[in-house]
């Protein structure tokens, strides 16, 4: 998992100004916010209506954490000076989540 600070909290979800500043990227399994002037950070956001049970919710999210911290430490692409959220519409996998991100950010 990376580190609680890399971490979008509930407090930065509120801000509404944050957002506007934005730019969506969609991919096949549902859309990056690339947001600009924040303090690098990351997150993810699952919905009860594409991820109907608590356990699935969670699996996504461990497996979206996890596989941010990989690419970190594989330092493929810098991820530290990039801050962004992923809204999955339907379930991915490691391998998937891996080629969208590398696709986005090696622009």
């Amino acid at each position: 998992m990376i580190s609680k600070k890399e971490k979008f909290s509930s407090k930065d979800f509120s801000n509404k100004k944050l957002f506007k500043n934005s730019k969506k990227i969609y991919t096949p399994y549902g859309f990056f916010l690339v947001l600009e002037d924040f303090l690098c950070k990351k997150g993810i956001i699952l919905l009860n209506k594409n991820f109907k049970t608590a356990v699935l919710r969670n699996k996504y999210k461990r497996l979206f954490y996890n596989t941010l911290l990989e690419l970190k430490k594989d330092s493929k692409i810098d991820l530290q000076k990039k801050s962004f959220v992923f809204y999955p519409k339907k379930q991915f996998s490691k391998e998937e989540l891996i080629k969208d991100i590398l696709e986005i950010f090696m622009l």
